[in-house]
């Protein structure tokens, strides 16, 4: 690869806000394409996210780039789209939000997405609407629409975005470019704006807005956060692909649909081979139709028919008016024209004792075509399973986990009876989960560290199915006690814990403390006291125990 498509493929797509995506007139390819823009994937991670070839990609991309859908570069000077300009009221800000064109030049545009208006039936159709009920803009309070809208826009999309796209700033924005993004936002978010006003239930989502835009802001405004916080960036970017990769159907299916196509080619070109065979004289006396036993007819395919019949497939329709076969006579007249001798004499009548039914004279060719066709089906299956197995096997040596499942899943699904494939498979997605656990240890750490529970409960969870610990599982458990997640989720990763290591004392107060949480007190005084015995010591756990033992728990 170059240096001009290196620098290509480090570009950031980004999603331009107030474009209906589902009115785009794009086809099946650039939507795929379009799933895995985020506002954080660079080009590079959606090549991998995806498995399709770099120049589809880049085409994909190209077209959504020139429908106005996605964009490359957001300028750090201009606010953002939904946040309002000094002087502005929510009125002003609302109709600007109907006329702001600078997400595409003009050339780029087209008529058909559709860019959010005042108009009340257009409200569910910002790209943040699909997350949220429009009805919300109902409720009774005291804010403008264009207020409500800001706030439900930014709410429903704090969990989809990262600090730079949240504050509207590149990824290489200076300090001073970060705080005066953020004190463009100050002004909208501040709950203490509307101190005293009626907020309703849009009090909570002010308040979760203006926290995270905080955050954001105080991150990227130091050195060392804002480090760690492009480190946990590029990791997430990483795990994420991966993920994406696993559970991308799409991409399997499309896969799996070329190799279809080749098993269909190879048989047809053994077909055509066998075709390619010249005949023998006897051969130019084969009539185009031949009787079955009850009377009916198998056309034969011709070199320039459709093809060889498949089970199951539509049948060709028949010519209303099918030659007429040739009678014994008119044979005789064409095999001595072929000879260039006299008309031999018909031959003696048989005896009905000596006629043969037809089935005994002449197998049913229709079902001896059907036969040979699967035949050759099955051989260029079977030479498909193969290529793929040697692919996966190549992967592997070359460290590319990946690409090996996902040989051995289009295998599979080619073979699905083949108990081997389905254990290899486990087998190679095991060794993938094992290359990757680190990566979502180290994302699960930064986020545990920012008190983001359910996703570093998320990421210690895919980190133990490459690293099954005890630790990595009573991190899990934990992180969904902070969380009130899954209780049993956390049960069961808990269990798994004090099993790998029974003798450690923490770990058994981990799990106690999900009994607690689940409603299981007889079981939480139990295990809290075997955590005694094993350290007796511990005030900690004594502390536990006297409160349970007296029922303040």
């Amino acid at each position: 690869m170059g240096i001009s498509a290196t620098k290509a493929n480090d570009r950031t797509p980004q999603l331009v806000v107030g474009v209906d995506l589902r009115r785009l007139p794009i086809g099946p390819r650039e939507a795929f394409v379009l799933s895995r823009v985020d506002g954080s994937s660079t080009v590079s991670d959606i090549l991998l996210a995806t498995g399709l070839p770099e120049a589809e990609v880049d085409l994909a991309l190209t077209q959504l780039s020139d429908l106005g859908v996605v964009s490359f570069a957001t300028s750090p000077t201009e606010p953002p789209l939904g946040a309002p300009r000094p002087g502005e009221t929510g009125a002003t800000t609302d109709a600007r939000i109907a006329t702001d064109t600078r997400a595409a030049p003009e050339t780029q545009r087209i008529a058909r997405p559709i860019v959010e208006s005042v108009d009340r039936a257009s409200a569910g159709r910002h790209p943040s609407a699909a997350l949220y009920d429009p009805a919300e803009l109902d409720e009774d309070c005291d804010l403008d629409l264009a207020r409500k809208r800001s706030i439900l826009d930014l709410y429903y999309r704090l969990d989809l975005v990262d600090h730079y796209t949240l504050l509207d700033v590149s990824p290489q924005a200076t300090k001073q470019e970060v705080k005066t993004a953020y004190f463009r936002f100050v002004g909208t978010f501040h709950p203490d704006k509307y101190f005293g006003k009626n907020l309703g239930s849009f009090k909570v989502k002010l308040e979760r807005v203006f926290a995270h835009l905080t955050e954001a802001h105080d991150t990227l405004s130091r050195k060392r956060t804002r480090q760690d916080y492009d480190d946990y960036l590029r990791t997430k970017r990483h795990t994420k692909a991966f993920d994406s990769f696993l559970s991308g159907e799409q991409t399997h299916a499309a896969e799996l649909e070329r190799a279809r196509q080749r098993i269909f080619d190879e048989a047809r070109a053994a077909d055509r081979s066998e075709r390619a065979i010249p005949p023998s004289p006897a051969d130019d006396l084969v009539t185009v139709e031949e009787s079955s036993a009850d009377g009916a007819t198998s056309h034969l395919e011709s070199p320039g028919s459709a093809g060889p019949v498949v089970p199951g497939a539509a049948v060709p329709s028949r010519p209303s008016q099918p030659p007429a076969p040739l009678d014994p006579a008119a044979r005789r007249r064409a095999l001595a024209r072929k000879l260039g001798g006299s008309v031999p004499p018909p031959p003696p009548e048989p005896k009905p004792a000596d006629r043969l039914p037809p089935t005994a004279s002449r197998p049913n060719v229709a079902d001896d075509l059907r036969r040979m066709y699967a035949a050759r089906i099955s051989r260029a299956r079977n030479d498909q399973v193969q290529q793929y197995l040697e692919a996966a096997e190549v992967a592997l040596r070359d460290m590319k986990p990946l690409s090996a499942v996902n040989a051995l899943r289009v295998a599979l699904s080619l073979a699905p009876d083949q108990e081997d494939l389905v254990r290899r498979l486990a087998e190679v997605e095991r060794e993938a989960n094992v290359a990757m656990a680190d990566s979502f240890l180290e994302q699960a750490q930064y986020e545990e560290r920012e008190q983001h529970w359910e996703a570093a409960a998320r990421s210690y969870h895919r980190a133990s199915l490459g690293k099954p610990t005890a630790r990595t599982h009573e991190r899990v458990a934990t992180c969904l006690l902070k969380a009130e997640g899954d209780p049993k989720l956390a049960l069961e990763h808990a269990r798994a814990a004090v099993t790998l290591a029974p003798s450690q004392a923490s770990l058994r107060v981990t799990l106690a403390q999900v009994y607690l949480a689940a409603g299981m007190r007889q079981s939480a005084l139990a295990e809290f006291e075997r955590a005694q015995a094993l350290a007796p010591q511990d005030d900690t756990i004594k502390g536990w125990l006297k409160r349970l033992r007296r029922n303040q728990i």
